[in-house]
């Protein structure tokens, strides 16, 4: 079920970028205050909770989802705007999300030791980190979801950046030359490590996006599955309560 979801939500994401890449150069979306922004800034909004989308879902209603792009094509002066919400309809769209993408297989359980080294040359020993909040991010360059959150990832790392007791590191199997093309035209501030055909078996993880918070105790406190309507807040509260 998983692995279906996943791909539906592939598709989604496509059709998005097909009904959009006429408009490339154009602009696109706009704030709830009607001020232009970046798609990357439009998730970030959503990936954090704080505004909805106005583009009906597509697994729910696909035929709104069509028609709504087919207005968007005749309007698309308008822009695509961020919806306002009161909090009580913000969470509950939340809650839908959690239950949708969160993993309870791992939680509680011990993360295995290994040594990883970053592309920038830091070496990562699990068994020296623990006591430290780890929070993990399992990516790859042609996975269209895992980079539609980077940006909303990135502001997660800022709000951390001066607390050394969270440890941030992203793994991505992609060949080393391919990873370091790709991370100098995207920025992502997660430190990324290689994913090994032995890390990837050691961990046990064959889906992507994945995010996951080790508490201090060095155990799986949580791990999500996708990206969603807050799905970016779910890993802060997370590292809040490991804190």
């Amino acid at each position: 079920m998983k692995l279906q979801f996943i791909l539906k939500q592939l598709l989604a994401i496509l059709f998005v970028a097909s009904s959009l890449s006429s408009f490339a150069q154009d602009k696109v979306y706009r704030d709830v205050d009607g001020n232009w922004i970046t798609q990357e800034e439009f998730d970030s909004y959503i990936y954090w909770g704080e505004c909805l989308s106005p583009i009906p879902d597509y697994h729910d209603n696909k035929k709104a989802f069509k028609k709504f792009f087919r207005n968007y094509k005749k309007n698309k002066s308008e822009g695509i705007q961020l919806l306002k919400a009161d909090k009580d309809v913000l969470q509950r769209k939340m809650e839908v999300t959690l239950k949708r993408i969160k993993v309870e297989n791992n939680l509680g359980k011990e993360l295995p030791n290994f040594v990883a080294t970053d592309l920038e040359g830091n070496v990562y020993n699990i068994s020296e980190l623990k006591g430290k909040v780890l929070v993990f991010n399992y990516w790859y360059t042609g996975c269209i979801p895992c980079l539609t959150e980077v940006q909303a990832l990135n502001r997660l790392v800022k709000k951390y950046q001066d607390n050394k007791d969270v440890v941030f590191i992203s793994f991505a199997p992609d060949a080393l030359e391919e990873l370091k093309e790709h991370l100098k035209e995207y920025s992502f501030l997660y430190p990324t490590v290689q994913f090994s055909k032995e890390l990837r078996s050691l961990m046990k993880l064959n889906s992507y996006p994945t995010n996951v918070v080790i508490g201090r105790d060095g155990k799986y406190l949580f791990q999500s599955n996708g990206v969603g309507f807050g799905c970016v807040r779910f890993i802060d509260k997370a590292i809040q309560k490991a804190l």
